[in-house]
């Protein structure tokens, strides 16, 4: 099984562990056995702009590192063409189109999110959310 992590997610289990960090994370470790995460290349632009604007080094590490610890997919021309296609049907924004074709395409069977649009954009893939603990 393989399973897509949405930037915000991301973001969550590496910057805000007293609320919505603790359940991805517990999510992540208790993955199925031989389940695999990946993130994409818009995940690691998404989670390093505002550090990298920032200038701070040490989040930047933080993210670089945590990012290591998942398969990473590039973006290709056939994720382009179905996010233009869910964009046309459902108003996505690119971002967000561009990550859910990137997880469909690959085979994802779960899209971990806490973006609402997302989920109601498509049946193709199963939805993941996470509550503050």
């Amino acid at each position: 099984m393989l399973v897509y992590l949405d930037s915000c997610v991301v973001i969550y289990a590496i910057e805000q562990a007293a609320t919505l960090g603790g359940p991805v994370l517990k999510a992540l470790n208790n993955l199925p056995a031989g389940a695999k995460a990946f993130v994409s290349d818009m995940v690691r632009m998404e989670c390093l702009v505002q550090p990298m604007r920032e200038n701070d080094q040490d989040r930047i590490q933080r993210i670089r590192e945590f990012l290591a610890l998942f398969a990473h997919r590039p973006i290709g021309s056939i994720d382009f063409e179905l996010a233009t296609n869910l964009r046309a049907k459902s108003g996505l924004r690119v971002p967000d189109a561009l990550h859910l074709a990137t997880a469909i395409n690959a085979g994802c069977a779960q899209f971990c999110t806490n973006e609402d649009r997302l989920s109601k954009s498509t049946d193709k893939i199963q939805f993941r959310k996470f509550n503050k603990t």
